[in-house]
Formats: structure tokens, sequence, C-alpha cells
């Protein structure tokens, strides 16, 4: 399955161990976003975040078995974070352990479910005949269990990799901007690296959470997001020589605007609704 630029988004299912680690930290998502060069052949990204890899969380897992192993709850909430939890810091070389487990897509033409009935006589079921025909037939084809072939395709493992690291941050570079505008909102700096960018705005007296960034490349080609992050761009296939930087009210840009994001005209729509606007020479 692709999108409407040809792109596929493969799932790794794996297990990750970094040497400056006690114990195994999850890293990443498991999306490597790319696309088949040919039959055989997938080039792609997977991108870490070692926010999560960095923040050590072994005090707060060793207080949770103590209460468990003594019939107690212990609730982990933003406090017992704060307090307990601790960020780690990273070495400049290290090596990451990587057993893949299984590799696996979704498929562009899943095969057709026979329901074993017409339209006219699903419409005529009741909600409880409905459920029960429904749970059948997904037994049948095995769509309760993941991956399956109705929906995907997949590749057992598993294969492991030992990866040397060396930090590299000789590429990186970061442009000042520290623009506000009058309602306190703009763009304080954009930070960029061989495979990314990142934007770092400014609210002042307005709560991040209720805008939303969205930046265009040189072309004026909308640039996704790396990852749940906004703030974080991809830079492979744009013309990053110059972007633009326009910061939206959060509602609005989700119920009217991002579904337009791919569409002529959108770039239009962000000048008349965005509440700020940059533009940012990067080369």
């Amino acid at each position: 399955m692709t999108n409407q630029f040809g792109k596929q988004s493969l799932f790794l299912d794996m297990d990750t161990d970094f040497s400056f680690r006690d114990t195994p930290v999850m890293a990443g998502s498991g999306n490597i976003e790319g696309s088949f060069l040919d039959a055989r052949t997938y080039a792609g990204v997977w991108r870490l975040d070692l926010k999560d890899v960095l923040f050590d969380v072994s005090e707060i897992d060793r207080m949770t078995s103590e209460a468990e192993a003594k019939g107690e709850e212990f609730v982990v909430n933003q406090e017992v974070l704060d307090k307990y939890g601790k960020m780690l810091t990273l070495p400049d070389e290290f090596t990451l352990n990587i057993d893949l487990k299984r590799i696996e897509g979704m498929l562009a033409n899943p095969p057709e479910i026979d329901w074993g009935l017409s339209k006219e006589e699903l419409e005529a079921l009741s909600d409880e005949e409905f459920q029960a025909l429904h749970d059948r037939i997904f037994e049948k084809y095995g769509l309760n269990k993941h991956p399956n072939a109705m929906q995907h395709y997949w590749f057992e493992g598993s294969w492991t990799f030992t990866l040397p690291i060396k930090v590299n941050t000789a590429n990186n570079r970061t442009i000042s901007v520290n623009d506000v505008n009058e309602a306190g909102i703009g763009l304080e700096s954009v930070t960029v690296t061989p495979f990314e960018i990142h934007i770092n705005e400014v609210y002042l007296n307005h709560d991040k959470a209720d805008y939303f960034p969205v930046v265009l490349d040189a072309q004026g080609k909308y640039i996704d997001a790396a990852g749940s992050d906004a703030a974080f761009l991809p830079v492979a296939d744009h013309d990053i020589s110059r972007i633009t930087v326009y910061l939206c009210d959060y509602l609005e840009y989700m119920d009217e605007l991002k579904g337009l994001k791919y569409e002529d005209g959108f770039r239009e729509l962000l000048e008349k609704r965005a509440v700020y606007k940059k533009e940012v020479v990067l080369e």
C-alpha cells in the first residue's frame, strides 16, 4: 500500500538494546518510511527519537515490581515520572543491538471477504446477528490475528545486528530567527541536520498545544512530520534551500485545513488562515 506520493511504510517488529542502558528499551515507532526501488529492494529511513531512550525509569520499574509483589497498586503519574525518572547523557560512542523479528507491510489490493450474504441480507441482520457473523468471518479469515494474510504481507526473522555508533553533529547547524508577532507567537530558531529540520516555535502567554506548525519547502511542497512531533521534519525529497513556516490554530487546522495539505491552493489557504508566517533561508 502506498500514499499519493508513492511512499510505503514498512513496520519492523524488533527489540533494541543500547549499550549505555542497563536494560533493553524500545526505540522508535518501528516504522521505516521509504519506497521500493524494485520488487526486492526497499530504501527508507528509520528514525529513532533518543529522548525516550535517554529517559531512565528503572527506579520506577523497581518500585512497581515491589508493589506488585506485595499485592499493592503503584500508580505511575507525571509526579512520579518527574521525581524518580532521570535523563541519561548520550555517550559519544555506543553500541546498538537489534533483534529484528519480523518485517511487515500493508497490502495494496487485499483479497475480498465473502460474507456469504447479499448486501440486502446483511442490512436486514439485527445487531446481535451481525456481530455473530462478524466474529465468524474474522475467525475464518484470521482477521483477529496480526499480521494476517487478508491485510498484510510479512517476512519472519529473526535477524540480529550489532551497530557501533559514533555521534556526529559536525553537519548540524542552527539558524537563529528570534521573530515574534504582536500576539506573542513566532519562531526562535531552525535546526538543520543531514536528515531533518527541527523548528523551535515561540508562544508567549499562549499554550503550545493550541497551535500546529506547517512547513513548506522552497517549491511550496508540504513537508510531512518525521513522527508524532510536528516540529521534526525529514528533508528527503525536498528542496530546503529555504522553507516557509506557518503556525496555525490547532482546531482550525485539524478541522478545515489538514485534509487539503496535498491539494493545489494549500499555500494560499495558509497565507490567509495562519496566525504567523516566516520564510527562513537555510542555504
